[in-house]
């Protein structure tokens, strides 16, 4: 087919590479070089710029918290200074009645394995 092989061993190489590459060998360099570069600020931002803004933002929310505690604190001392309760509002807690139906028969078995061991 070719007829000579031995004058031109980078024709078939030549021929696969891309036409950009013709214009300029160096661009796949000079575009690792960028590339890299890219990376690199992306990596401080990533470490230097990103966790003090975070740093920040918690100092702020810490300071948002704090005032939302004080404010519940000084309400529930003025609730429990007026009526004497925390949660004046609420009834006192109720046995569900469901649930010591089912808990009733374990509560009776283990009252009698109690009354065996004391006598």
């Amino acid at each position: 087919m070719n007829p000579h092989p031995e004058k031109r061993p980078d024709a078939g190489i030549r021929a696969e590479m891309p036409a950009s590459v013709w214009s300029n060998p160096a661009a796949p360099i000079i575009l690792g070089i960028i590339v890299t570069i890219f990376l690199f600020f992306l990596i401080l931002l990533l470490m230097g710029v990103m966790p003090l803004e975070a740093f920040k933002g918690d100092t702020k929310e810490t300071k948002k918290v704090d005032a939302a505690v004080s404010i519940e604190e000084e309400q529930a001392m003025n609730r429990i200074n007026t009526t004497g309760s925390l949660y004046p509002n609420e009834p006192p807690a109720q046995p569900d009645p469901i649930l010591s139906k089912i808990d009733a028969p374990f509560q009776a078995e283990e009252n009698k394995e109690e009354q065996q061991m004391d006598s």
